[in-house]
C-alpha cells in the first residue's frame, strides 16, 4: 500500500466528516503501513458501543482503547474540545483532524453528526509491544458549517474499514497509526 503524505494540503481542502475518512488515506506513522505481525490464534471480534471515558489508559485492552478513540473522535466533533481525543493519540493525522475540528468551532462554525458507529474490531496480529486491528465503522451523515459565515455543507456517511496500529508504552496502549482500507 502507498501512504500519502500531503496532510496540510488535504486538510485545507476537505470538510471535517470527509477529513475523518480522508485522513485515513493519509496515515500517520511508519513509511511502510503493511503490518508485520504474527497472526493470533483466534482473532477477537466485537460489536458494542464505546465505553465511557472512566477507564484509565493503563487498564485498557487494545479493543477498549479503539472504542475510546472512536468515542473521543465523535465527542470532539460535537463540541470542538479535542484534548481527550489527543490524549489517546498524537499521530500526525489525529493532530491534523483535531486542529481542523478546533478551527471550525473557533471560527464560529459547527458540526452536526452522530459520528462513527463501530461495527466490529478484529485482531490482525501482535508483535512485541505492537498490535494491528481491523476496525469496521459506519460513518453517519453530517452537516457542517466551517465558519459563522460559511454555507452549510451536507456530507454523506457510509461504511469504512480501517487498519489501526497500536503500541504499548509505559504500561498503556496508544494509537500509533491508522489507514483507510476502503469500503
Amino acid at each position: 500500500m502507498h501512504v500519502r503524505r500531503q496532510l496540510p494540503r488535504r486538510a485545507a481542502l476537505l470538510t471535517v466528516s470527509v477529513v475523518t475518512a480522508g485522513l485515513l488515506l493519509a496515515g500517520c506513522g511508519a513509511d511502510d503501513p503493511e503490518p508485520k505481525f504474527e497472526a493470533e490464534p483466534s482473532p477477537s471480534t466485537s460489536v458494542s458501543p464505546s465505553p465511557g471515558p472512566s477507564a484509565t489508559p493503563a487498564s485498557d485492552s487494545p479493543e477498549a482503547l479503539i472504542r475510546r478513540w472512536v468515542e473521543e473522535l465523535n465527542a470532539a466533533q460535537v463540541d470542538g474540545h479535542v484534548d481527550a481525543y489527543l490524549a489517546l493519540s498524537r499521530c500526525g493525522a489525529c493532530v491534523t483532524f483535531a486542529n481542523r475540528v478546533k478551527g471550525v468551532y473557533d471560527s464560529g462554525g459547527y458540526i452536526k453528526t452522530d459520528g462513527w458507529t463501530i461495527r466490529s474490531i478484529s485482531s490482525m496480529g501482535r508483535s512485541g509491544k505492537s498490535a494491528a486491528y481491523k476496525l469496521r465503522i459506519l460513518s453517519a451523515p453530517s452537516e457542517m458549517r466551517e465558519t459563522s459565515k460559511a454555507s452549510v455543507q451536507h456530507l454523506e456517511g457510509g461504511p469504512r474499514t480501517l487498519q489501526v496500529l497500536l503500541i504499548r508504552r509505559n504500561g498503556a496502549w496508544h494509537l500509533d497509526d491508522f489507514l483507510d482500507m476502503g469500503r
